[in-house]
């Protein structure tokens, strides 16, 4: 008796899941996420892509026809979905710039996507959108943060709903913006400094672990940012943010030797790229959220120094 009664229960449940999905699917995934329009202001002539190191250490409003497209925590391997839909969608943009860190040639981005861990669930599902090219993530695919988000976009299983429902009902008011997405980013201030030499080199222990690997999808995913930008005639300066004297020697050297010679590799292959290597610009102390980013004293002195060398 009980046994029927359980499997009753399970089917009922499973129809609904399936209507709810279907629901889901076509009321909010297709209308919020399945045409998102990418165009930003006309007036934009250059863009700034990247992870935290930008996020707070670039102050777009210092800059002319500028916007600085940033957020925490995108793992490398979207840098280059969100570049090409960006670039493909707004052929006013002469200028591209994407930060590139000795943190992003080690191990810790590929170790941590799709990785069922830590923050990666999170950045999954805020990041799936941007994603194009399945079979490029390999074992990755089989991961349960991939089969979520996989589930969650593409057949309407209803997760992480609450930023969705908002999404859509703004939809009904007014036209969403790429800027309703939290995978755009933006510039965010912070005035704290937070930099103690005990935490310096647990974070330093935490990104480069004690053997030394380089990142797969980094080094792939900056290729194909430079050989789009260069098809696309767009000027791409790559950038290697400061990073604060003390920190700068708990990084393995291997990793900044790699960064120097993967961008050495490409810029005899692709002619419009330019590597503007900062890591060791005299910032001072107070400038520094961190070992390697920037605040907002810091980034005033820095999007200072870019207006005058590359804008």
């Amino acid at each position: 008796m009980y046994k029927k009664w359980l499997i009753k229960v399970s089917i009922l449940f499973a129809l609904s899941l399936v209507a709810v999905s279907i629901l889901y699917k076509f009321i909010v995934i297709d209308r919020v996420y399945s045409n998102i329009d990418y165009a930003i202001a006309a007036e934009t002539k250059n863009v700034f892509i990247g992870a935290s190191h930008f996020e707070v250490g670039i102050d777009d409003a210092l800059l002319n026809d500028t916007a600085n497209y940033s957020v925490s925590g995108m793992p490398y391997y979207f840098t280059y979905p969100k570049v090409k839909r960006i670039l493909e969608n707004n052929k006013q943009i002469e200028k591209l710039f994407v930060s590139l860190s000795p943190i992003h040639i080690g191990p810790y981005g590929d170790a941590t996507l799709l990785s069922d861990k830590g923050l990666s669930r999170e950045e999954a599902f805020e990041f799936f959108p941007l994603m194009e090219e399945y079979d490029a993530l390999g074992a990755k695919r089989f991961s349960l943060d991939f089969v979520l988000s996989y589930a969650k976009y593409n057949l309407g299983v209803p997760f992480n709903y609450m930023d969705d429902l908002k999404r859509t009902l703004v939809s009904f008011k007014r036209h969403l913006s790429v800027s309703d997405f939290d995978f755009m980013g933006k510039y965010k201030v912070y005035t704290e400094n937070l930099i103690k030499p005990a935490d310096l080199k647990k974070k330093a222990d935490f990104y480069f672990g004690d053997h030394i690997q380089y990142s797969e999808f980094t080094v792939k995913a900056v290729e194909k940012v430079a050989a789009l930008a260069q098809q696309l005639n767009v000027e791409l300066y790559i950038v290697n943010m400061p990073a604060y004297e003390e920190f700068r020697k708990l990084v393995p050297s291997e990793y900044t030797d790699k960064q120097k010679s993967l961008m050495q590799d490409l810029q005899a292959k692709y002619t419009n790229l330019r590597y503007l290597d900062y890591y060791e610009y005299p910032i001072d102390a107070k400038g520094f959220l961190d070992g390697d980013h920037l605040n907002i004293v810091g980034a005033k002195v820095f999007t200072q120094e870019l207006l005058n060398k590359a804008l």
